[in-house]
């Protein structure tokens, strides 16, 4: 018989691509698994299953907002024999999913189970699961919310160009789906860059690249991703009616921060950098990157700019402003 460590490593695996099939024959040999006296906590802070039961009405409830099955990648399992009959087992995985027409992927997502065996038959008796970002890291962490001061990072700031003219022309449904498909490709070029996603605000979209991990190179990324978006932007507006054209502007300098918010955690940046940046996008144009001295003089041996002078902006005064090639 396999080492009961191996086989509960597999058991972990088996358990996450049941649990996402949506087939009914599998999910039902699945909850065969389930311990009658099973107890578990989710990533919801409304999920807790103190019974097998309460953990099937969870699959239930979750397959009729996701009924289409999803990808689950692992990122690492660790089982640790506890027991001559029990293995605890932890493991990081990537789900990706689809709700409506919003594809949704979870990373770092942490769980643990614990496997009972009996001769040939093993039982879960126990499930927690959890995602930790940087909203809730210090729930975990001690000190993990408090404000941080960092020296040197790049806000980027997009928005797009006759936001207004398209929320007046489109159905509401039409344009949650488009922003929700836009958004989305963003996303993903913000983990390509390592950059922070903060806030999407309407039409607007804030990051910043340079924390919580520090990045010599993080006014550069800000370019590439802004190259990145309007590259994806122009092959988009070749299929689709609804065309999308954004400003962006970036500018680099030292800010707080940390998580605001007693209920509802919220990872937000403060300072004046940020709020240079925002006017930079002001004054930027269609489709182009706007940026400031400070990000020129980190990326001029690296891109190609063209000086715009000293420019107005608002609260700011005249400051020397930088279109990218």
């Amino acid at each position: 018989m396999q080492d009961i460590s191996i086989r509960a490593e597999l058991a972990f695996k088996d358990f996450w691509l049941r649990w996402g099939s949506r087939d009914e024959k599998t999910v039902s040999e699945m909850m065969s698994l389930i311990d009658e006296k099973f107890m578990g906590f989710g990533t919801n802070i409304n999920e807790f299953w103190s019974s097998k039961k309460d953990l099937e009405s969870q699959h239930s409830e979750e397959r009729v907002q996701i009924p289409t099955p999803y990808n689950v990648d692992f990122q690492w399992v660790n089982p640790m024999v506890i027991s001559d009959d029990s293995v605890l087992v932890c493991g990081e995985i990537v789900l990706t999913l689809k709700i409506k027409t919003k594809v949704i992927v979870l990373e770092n997502l942490r769980n643990t189970l614990l496997f009972r065996f009996s001769g040939d038959k093993i039982s879960l008796q126990h499930w927690h699961c959890s995602m930790p970002d940087l909203g809730i890291s210090g729930e975990v962490v001690p000190g993990a919310l408090e404000p941080r001061k960092y020296d040197e990072v790049s806000v980027f700031f997009c928005d797009f160009v006759g936001f207004t003219s398209i929320v007046a022309a489109i159905p509401a449904d039409q344009l949650v789906a488009e922003l929700n498909d836009i958004y989305q490709r963003f996303d993903e070029i913000m983990d390509e860059e390592k950059m922070e996603k903060i806030q999407v605000y309407g039409d607007g979209y804030l990051a910043v690249c340079g924390l919580p991990e520090l990045m010599p190179d993080h006014a550069q990324r800000c370019i590439l991703a802004a190259k990145k978006i309007f590259s994806f932007l122009e092959k988009r507006n070749k299929l689709s009616e609804i065309q999308w054209n954004a400003r962006i502007g970036i500018n680099t300098g030292p800010l707080v921060a940390g998580v605001i918010g007693e209920r509802k955690f919220s990872f937000n940046i403060f300072g004046d950098t940020v709020n240079t940046a925002a006017r930079l996008e002001s004054a930027s144009e269609p489709n182009k990157i706007n940026i400031s001295q400070k990000t020129y003089e980190l990326v001029r041996n690296v891109y190609q700019c063209k000086y715009r002078g000293k420019i107005e902006a608002k609260g700011k005064g005249e400051i020397d402003m930088y279109f990218v090639d």
